[in-house]
């Protein structure tokens, strides 16, 4: 009687080890790669802290840890303070950064407050908390490339030489990015949505804010450029495209669309196309933003209705577009002085 050969079983036994065998091997390869790559982050993020010290601006973090095995690298750091040699401070309760592997370039950050920022030199401090904070940043190997934040439920606490208030937003946005057919052009749209605050700018309704704007040669503010230090070209002017600016409060809104021009000295000049509803309402929202211009509600309300009824907007109600225009600072409508605005820089 001949006994059945045992080679095919022994042979799948081998492959079963082998296999094993090949799965441990790449564990360990991988997890070694990974405590190699928290070495080199820990060790970038230093070099980064030491070079801003350098630099005259102090990093401190009561407790930093780079977690995320087996495919994303997570930094948190409790207690972030930041101060320069100017005098300029900024405390924040955490943050915390993740990471894929394999995409590195695109981080998501978490803030938790409270957030305090301080400036000795004007003796101005600004305090904010806020229910949930989040942002994607995409970077490349130059600079941040693209910017996208959402802060929910928004406090703050204001205190400057010339101002105190409190306030809260049901909502902040930011999102900035480079034109897709222009590269280094800035777009940025900015939103705040249902603030209420007893400062002086804002009333007791709830107001809304929107500004989308485009800034030439603006991708170098994510580098850390300031907006002073921005070529001007040949005609000695930043550009800048207000594609939309609308403000809405309890049934007032202004919408102003047009070119804006800002010079060496930070002067500003351009031409908007301002219009507005419920023309009273819109007149006073916009002087409290001014509130150094006492004439500019009713100069605004008188020219508006002058002007006369020329549209209606989405909620149905009569609008009026008035032609402004700018030169170094100083608002008009045609002959009509409406009042000087703040320098940009």
């Amino acid at each position: 009687m001949t006994v059945p050969a045992a080679g095919p079983k022994l042979n799948v036994k081998k492959r079963y080890t082998a296999l094993i065998g090949i799965i441990i091997v790449v564990c360990a390869g991988w997890s070694a790669a990974w405590a190699y790559g928290r070495t080199v982050l820990s060790n970038e993020i230093d070099r980064i802290i030491t070079g801003l010290s350098t630099e005259g601006t102090n990093v401190g973090c009561r407790e930093r840890s780079v977690r995320g095995f087996p495919f994303r690298y997570e930094v948190s750091c409790n207690d972030l303070t930041l101060q320069n040699a100017a005098g300029q401070s900024a405390e924040l309760g955490l943050l915390h950064a993740v990471a894929l592997i394999y995409n590195p370039w695109h981080i998501i950050f978490e803030a938790r407050g409270p957030m305090a920022l301080r400036d000795e030199l004007s003796s101005g401090k600004l305090n904010g908390a806020w229910e949930t904070a989040r942002a994607s940043i995409i970077f490349n190997e130059q600079s941040i490339r693209q910017v996208d934040a959402i802060l929910e439920k928004v406090s703050f606490e204001i205190a400057l030489p010339f101002a105190f208030g409190r306030g809260v937003a049901d909502q902040a946005d930011i999102h900035l990015r480079a034109m897709p057919d222009a590269d280094e052009t800035l777009e940025a749209f900015v939103a705040l949505q249902d603030l209420t605050s007893d400062l002086s700018a804002v009333t007791s309704d709830p107001l809304t804010a929107r500004l989308h704007v485009r800034i030439s040669d603006g991708m170098s503010l994510l580098a850390g450029k300031k907006f002073m230090d921005l070529p001007v070209g040949e005609t000695g002017v930043r550009p800048i495209q207000v594609v939309q600016a609308t403000l809405n409060s309890a049934g007032a809104e202004a919408i102003a669309e047009g070119q804006l021009e800002v010079g060496q000295s930070g002067l500003i000049s351009g031409a908007l196309d301002l219009t507005i509803s419920d023309v009273t309402k819109t007149a006073e929202l916009i002087g409290r933003l001014f509130p150094e211009n006492a004439s500019l509600p009713a100069a605004l309300e008188g020219a508006a209705r002058a002007m006369g009824g020329a549209g209606e907007n989405s909620m149905n109600q009569n609008t009026v577009t008035l032609p402004l225009t700018i030169t170094d600072n100083q608002l008009r409508m045609g002959l009509i002085p409406l009042g000087v605005l703040p320098i940009a820089f």
